[in-house]
Parts: structure tokens; C-alpha cells; sequence
């Protein structure tokens, strides 16, 4: 597999991302992009083969979770 799967990562990664949102606060929220930036970090760790274009998949992360916290 030389492409990972976007919307299966999301949907691994999202039940978190809502269990930290929970009556958040904006700082809390920043906080939040934070440890999913080193979630992030660490499925390029355990996946470099899934990872290989690592700059579009952090792109469309970091664009998920911004639209998950604007609901």
C-alpha cells in the first residue's frame, strides 16, 4: 500500500480528537492541535511506508481537525 487511506485515518484518529474537544476552551483547543500534531508524529514513526508523501498527508491532518473544532 503506497497511499494511506485519509478518511480511514480520520476515522481511527477522530474518536480522540472528540473526547478532547468536549467543552473545550480555546486554549484547551490549542492544546488539543498540539497532541494531534504528536499523534501525527508518531504514525509517521510506525508507518513510513504508508507516510511516504508526508508533507500533503500533515496538510490534509491538520486541515481535518480545524474543520472538526469549527462545528
Amino acid at each position: 500500500m503506497n497511499t494511506l487511506d485519509f478518511d480511514y485515518l480520520f476515522w481511527v484518529v477522530k474518536p480522540l480528537i472528540c473526547q478532547l474537544q468536549v467543552r473545550c476552551d480555546e486554549e484547551r483547543r490549542e492544546d488539543i492541535l498540539r497532541e494531534s500534531k504528536l499523534l501525527f508524529y508518531r504514525l509517521v514513526e510506525q508507518y513510513p511506508k504508508l507516510l511516504e508523501d508526508k508533507e500533503r498527508f500533515y496538510r490534509y491532518y491538520i486541515w481535518a481537525m480545524k474543520r472538526e473544532f469549527r462545528k
